[in-house]
């Protein structure tokens, strides 16, 4: 009884021994260190770096002219183009140039009653200048004859006083024409630059008066004016920034405008991804900035003008402007999700050669979209914790479960 016992103890050792043997089985595997905590870490590197400062504001295009006619009257003509369609908005027209004196005809009340007088003017003019020709030729034969002692003085002073009373007959018939002229011109719309038509408030048959024009704002202006033209490569915004921003703003500081249509994408893609829209941006730079403040709200006034039109741009359009305050070529860069606030201080964990972190303070300098500068605390190549912080403790052993890169750590 005894050996069968004992046999039936080995036969089960026996057969515990076979089991954990067996491929089948696997005794569980021990973490080397089981009180490791696991994070996401980030290696220092340097890279550039840019501070933004951001406005919003309406943009209008730097050239912009209200064309409005000087005289009353039935407006007899609007351009038509090549096809025949009478001027529309957003058709482009051509101004003076080198070659060309006047810009583009593009509206004209009736001046027939003008045109009449203007004919009858060239005609006075040029009668004058018969006359004129005939009396000059008299004087210098007189001048010739007096010379020769054929005529007197007084007979002589007669040919001269012909020849000048022909050279006023000249200027006074110049004259009238050229009053006729510019009151011509009053009955006429030309464009004074080459540009783009933004709004169109007349038609064929419409009678125009001056005073039709209304200036009270801009608006009324638009609504008002027969034509408005604008040069769509040249634009500006206008932006009032609140007191603790805009003394970063500075003349002459690179900036970027953004519409509508852009940052509403770049609010889906997120801020970090901006440079997947940057040919999206409108390169532009800080015109001027006002050295005083607003009283009613505290803001300072300050102008961004457009440097190059990379896409189309809406006059009257509002729009986001970002303004670089500040940038550097090669700073150290950490993430924004490596950094730790307290107070106002700043901190990150560090990871040592052993795995373990040590809290360390940082100074930072410029704040980016790409993260933040470190000024003091860390150097390239330093690993800091980006995620897992709230577990962190001075001397906390960690296991680093992925090291990431500046673009997929950035939180700014």
């Amino acid at each position: 009884m005894i050996h069968k016992t004992i046999f039936n103890i080995v036969s089960r050792k026996i057969a515990i021994a076979i089991l954990l043997c067996s491929p089948l089985f696997t005794a569980p595997t021990m973490a080397k260190d089981p009180k490791a905590v696991v994070v996401e870490a980030y290696t220092m590197q340097k890279a550039e770096i840019s501070q933004y400062q951001y406005a919003q504001g309406t943009i209008k295009s730097v050239r912009r002219e209200y064309l409005v006619f000087q005289n009353s009257g039935r407006v007899a003509f609007i351009k038509t183009s090549e096809n025949g369609e009478t001027l529309q908005e957003g058709d482009y027209v051509k101004g003076p140039s080198n070659t060309v004196k006047k810009g583009e005809l593009l509206a004209e009340l009736d001046h027939r009653k003008s045109s009449q007088q203007i004919k009858s003017a060239r005609a006075q003019l040029d009668s004058a200048r018969i006359k004129l020709r005939q009396a000059k030729k008299a004087f210098a034969r007189g001048k010739e004859l007096k010379q020769r002692s054929v005529i007197g003085a007084q007979q002589y002073e007669q040919y001269e006083a012909d020849y000048q009373q022909s050279l006023v007959g000249v200027r006074q018939a110049e004259a009238d024409l050229d009053r006729l002229e510019v009151g011509l011109d009053d009955s006429q719309l030309r464009a004074p630059f080459d540009g783009q038509i933004a709004f169109i408030n007349i038609r064929e048959g419409d009678y125009i008066t001056p005073q039709q024009f209304d200036t009270t704002n801009q608006d009324s202006a638009a609504r008002t004016a027969p034509i408005v033209l604008i040069d769509p490569k040249n634009f500006q915004v206008e932006v009032n920034l609140p007191l603790y921003t805009g003394r970063y703003v500075k003349k002459g500081q690179p900036a970027y405008i953004i519409d509508q249509e852009t940052l509403a994408k770049l609010q889906v893609i997120g801020e970090k991804n901006y440079q997947s829209l940057s040919d999206e941006f409108v390169p532009a730079q800080v015109l001027s900035v006002s050295p005083a403040v607003n009283p009613k709200d505290r803001s300072i006034r300050a102008r961004i003008r457009s440097t190059e039109v990379t896409k189309p741009l809406l006059n009257g359009d509002f729009v986001t402007v970002w303004i670089a305050v500040a940038q550097k070529q090669n700073a150290l860069v950490l993430p924004m999700n490596a950094l730790i606030n307290q107070g106002n201080k700043h901190f990150t964990f560090v990871i040592d050669a052993n795995n373990e972190v040590h809290k360390r303070e940082v100074k930072l300098g410029i704040l980016g979209t790409e993260g933040v500068e470190i000024v003091s605390g860390l150097k390239v190549g330093d690993r800091v914790v980006t995620r897992g912080k709230a577990r962190m403790s001075d001397g906390l052993k960690v296991k680093v479960a992925k090291t990431e890169q500046l673009s997929e750590s950035n939180q700014g």
